[in-house]
């Protein structure tokens, strides 16, 4: 950890606690104390923020910027929050992550994750999935302010919190509040998927940008009606993906099966090759391995225990042959 950097995770690392020690999902939104708010001097109370700090993020909140290139073949810009701003976004995530969520949402909230958005689809016949384009990017400033007035702000604090929250006019894909911010945001437009859904008698689940259908009419002409929603929202989607009853699916990192989660195949190749290098004694890639193997065990124990046993067995053997 460097010097420079030390203050700031420090920093976040306190915003972090302060959020778990909160039970989540406590009210709905209209029983929130953001809403109908009027007076910034309520918000600052709220943010446990004077008001200058909350006006000084507002006219001017800074960001790092940096690119982040961890994910082989893509390249993604990052606008992470410092200082007061980040304080500002962790202390409004706070409240935003009180109010009640609905069933389909599996991102942001305690309790649910990737794992539990895949699960919802188990033993299904048919799936269809499309992914919003560049959401954060997608959602504007103009598009907070909006959700801001629609909760009965007073206009002076909607504008001055819809830019404290965004940066270059859309959210911050490094922020924390973005991906609880980015359903808010887009709440009716959700909620309108979500009745086309239930009036097709499937399952819907959403991952921050990841829709996905299930059931008997998850159809293509489904998925082009809720490709409108999100056309006449001004989002747009791409990336859909359909499987026929029988055909195997990748939903948010796993394969839902008749009866659990299967690994994806391009998981398990992933470690037979790292197994394959640690067994020719190449050690370089055994903490990337160890991390795989707990992942593949919590999302298919039962297809990752004989890669488990295998890792085993190979630890075992040059335990033998250093001795």
């Amino acid at each position: 950890m460097s010097t420079t950097n030390k203050p700031h995770k420090l920093q976040k690392k306190r915003l972090k606690k302060e959020i778990r020690r909160e039970r989540s999902a406590k009210y709905s939104i209209s029983a929130s104390p953001l809403y109908a708010l009027k007076s910034i001097h309520r918000l600052a109370a709220l943010l446990r923020m004077t008001v200058e700090e909350v006006r000084n993020v507002g006219e001017n909140p800074t960001y790092r910027h940096f690119v982040d290139e961890s994910v082989a073949g893509k390249v993604r810009k990052i606008q992470e929050p410092t200082g007061l701003t980040l304080t500002l976004h962790y202390r409004f995530l706070r409240l935003l992550d009180r109010i009640q969520r609905p069933e389909f949402l599996h991102s942001a909230t305690k309790d649910r994750s990737h794992l539990s958005n895949s699960s919802q689809h188990i033993g299904v016949r048919a799936m269809a999935a499309t992914d919003i384009a560049s959401f954060y990017e997608n959602t504007t400033t103009q598009h907070l302010k909006n959700f801001f007035l629609g909760l009965g702000w007073a206009r002076d604090i909607s504008t001055l919190m819809s830019t404290a929250l965004t940066v270059e006019g859309h959210l911050a894909t490094g922020s924390a509040c973005s991906p609880l911010m980015s359903y808010f945001v887009h709440l009716k437009l959700f909620e309108r998927i979500e009745n086309l859904c239930d009036q097709a008698q499937v399952t819907m689940t959403l991952y921050v940008d990841d829709l996905t259908i299930s059931g008997n009419h998850a159809t293509k002409t489904l998925l082009h009606q809720i490709k409108g929603e999100f056309k006449r929202a001004g989002l747009r989607s791409h990336k859909d993906r359909f499987a026929p009853p029988g055909r195997p699916m990748v939903v948010t990192g796993a394969t839902p099966s008749q009866d659990r989660l299967l690994l994806r195949n391009k998981h398990r190749k992933s470690i037979c090759g790292l197994l394959r290098d640690l067994a020719d004694g190449d050690a370089s890639g055994r903490s990337a391995l160890e991390g795989k193997l707990a992942s593949a065990l919590q999302t298919d124990p039962i297809g990752a225990a004989p890669l488990m046993a295998s890792f085993k067995t190979t630890l075992s053997r040059l335990d033998e042959a250093a001795s």
